[in-house]
């Protein structure tokens, strides 16, 4: 299984950086990006959201292509869910910080000219350490979707006895 804590050591890792950069803390929170129907505020949790709210991040610590080398269209899509609602919040500065250089730069390249001018895409160099650890447990992620992916695969022996008997009958 993969070891989910990583991605929340880096998170962590990310809102320290941005304290330090912007002189408050960060933390992980749910803020107000709308108004639902009955008139109560709509909230998001953003990975990392200032003191004062007037700085929100998204972190996104996707890798570059996927496993067999194919464009990475459902991790974009996750960047792309984020800024929709970076794009609703009210916070004087917006963020999505991409932890991947690989990913980085696939999505700076994909996003051009499709994300609103108010958010900013930067790119976070992680300590060796981090990379090292999520690595592993993207390693360890694709092992179990692999798998899984093999064993959904495999037919029963009372499964493949009919699909073969079906495949008799049609001939």
């Amino acid at each position: 299984m993969a070891d989910t804590t990583v991605a929340k050591d880096i998170e962590k890792y990310v809102q320290h950086k941005l304290s330090e950069k912007y002189h408050q803390r960060f933390f992980e929170k749910k803020i107000e990006i709308g108004k639902k129907k009955s008139g109560e505020p709509a909230r998001y949790k953003f990975d990392a959201v200032s003191e004062n709210e007037e700085i929100v991040a998204g972190i996104k610590s996707h890798g570059g292509r996927t496993a067999t080398g194919k464009f990475p269209r459902a991790k974009l899509g996750m960047a792309y869910t984020e800024i929709y609602f970076l794009s609703r919040t009210k916070a004087k500065k917006k963020l999505l910080i991409l932890t991947s250089k690989e990913f980085y730069d696939l999505f700076v390249k994909d996003s051009d000219g499709k994300v609103p001018e108010d958010i900013e895409i930067k790119y976070f160099t992680l300590p060796r350490e981090l990379r090292e650890r999520w690595g592993k447990s993207i390693g360890a992620g694709r092992e179990e979707m692999q798998q899984t992916g093999r064993k959904a695969g495999r037919l029963s022996g009372k499964a493949k006895r009919k699909v073969e008997e079906a495949i008799e009958k049609s001939k």
